[in-house]
């Protein structure tokens, strides 16, 4: 049925059958898509041509795990391709269809190439702007969210179901609202709850080019009375150092480390890594691409202050910072890179988090450097610790 201009309700025949949808789903094209829990399926109707029948885009009627069939399917969603995500709660797996396939891939949880999350029972799921899932992990009682080469808990990550705000029962879905919140239906609670996940708090975020130096800023009012950055991160003082390359070991600095990895610069000339040298040879990196996570020791806050970036082998690299506590995402900002020149990302009232975590993916190749990965070079990190 439709609603006209009038307020006035009038039906339209668009889909008749004798079992109830647990999930719709209208995709760009305004086609309609309805998961059957009971038989098994996701079947699909254009609203556009009322001579279009129903068809079955997913699932054979026969519950199985396999990659054509599903077994008791809830949340579903259609991306900007017309590629069908089906969680496919009984096999406590998500399920991928291309457009036109009656095949499926598992893109996490049971069965999935490379396995990095356990689910149970997902029940509802979302795609954000950049083509990242976030899950509706029911019998688990959390959320979770795909990142570059993995997922992780965001939100109800206690290990344990209740009513505190950090906490879920049973949640059924997931939604969000034109900023970015998140909203999430906790059914074992009889709750909606918001999560503000996007950049709400942060006081400035400041990129300046040291080719011209000239300076963008973009400030959202937040006053904050902490100290600036009692614990400055320079990377040339760790016990142990090579004159080559090495790992960041955990504790240095009172932090803990993973995938950050030490640089002498002078090793790598041809790089956009001497754009971040300070007053000594090292800096810092994601030595192959992978995903830096720096998280306090025993969980003891933290407030990140600035740090100064760069491309190491790429132009027009996309690099992007989450701030983490207690596994809900409080902060997160993207920014554009080159080799040429380095950028500084300050924020005056990033406080209270207990992980940080950089990514980058995309960018150009640069003729003429030694390598052409997706590596990023770090230096002058600010934090300070207790706030």
């Amino acid at each position: 049925m439709v609603i006209n201009s009038s307020t006035a309700i009038t039906p339209i025949s668009r889909m008749t059958f004798c079992q109830q949808c647990s999930d719709i789903f209208i995709d760009i094209n305004r086609t309609i898509y309805c998961t059957l829990t009971q038989s098994h399926q996701i079947i699909a109707k254009s609203l556009i041509n009322d001579w279009n029948y129903l068809t079955t885009v997913a699932g054979t009627g026969t519950p199985d795990s396999t990659a054509t069939t599903l077994r008791n399917p809830l949340g579903i969603f259609a991306d900007t391709s017309i590629n069908l995500y089906v969680a496919d709660c009984g096999n406590d797996r998500i399920q991928l269809f291309l457009f036109g396939e009656f095949t499926g891939m598992t893109v996490a949880g049971s069965g999935s190439l490379n396995q990095t999350i356990s689910l149970s029972c997902p029940t509802s799921l979302i795609l954000d702007d950049d083509n990242y899932l976030f899950i509706v992990d029911s019998n688990n009682h959390r959320v979770v969210r795909q990142y570059l080469n993995s997922f992780q808990c965001i939100i109800g990550c206690s290990n344990s179901s209740g009513f505190a705000f950090s906490q879920l029962l049973q949640p059924w879905s997931i939604q969000f609202d034109s900023y970015g919140n998140v909203f999430i239906t906790d059914n074992g609670n009889k709750r909606i709850l918001k999560f503000d996940l996007l950049i709400n708090n942060v006081a400035s975020v400041t990129t300046t080019l040291s080719v011209n130096t000239t300076t963008a800023t973009s400030t959202t009012t937040t006053s904050t009375t902490k100290p600036w950055c009692t614990t400055p991160v320079t990377f040339d003082n760790i016990p142990g150092q090579t004159s080559t390359i090495g790992v960041v070991p955990n504790n240095y600095k009172s932090l803990n480390w993973n995938n950050t990895y030490y640089l002498n610069v002078s090793t790598v000339p041809l790089s956009g890594y001497t754009k971040v040298l300070g007053s000594s040879p090292y800096v810092a990196t994601n030595q192959g691409g992978g995903v830096v996570r720096i998280s306090s020791v025993n969980g003891t806050s933290f407030s990140f202050d600035s740090v100064l970036i760069v491309a190491a082998w790429r132009d027009n690299l996309n690099w992007s910072i989450y701030l983490y506590r207690l596994g809900v995402l409080q902060v997160s900002g993207s920014f554009i890179l080159d080799t040429k020149n380095s950028t500084t990302v300050t924020c005056g009232s990033c406080t209270n988090i207990d992980m940080l975590i950089m990514t980058a993916t995309g960018g150009t190749p640069v003729n003429g450097l030694a390598q052409n990965g997706t590596e990023f070079g770090f230096n002058d990190l600010c934090v300070s610790l207790g706030y």
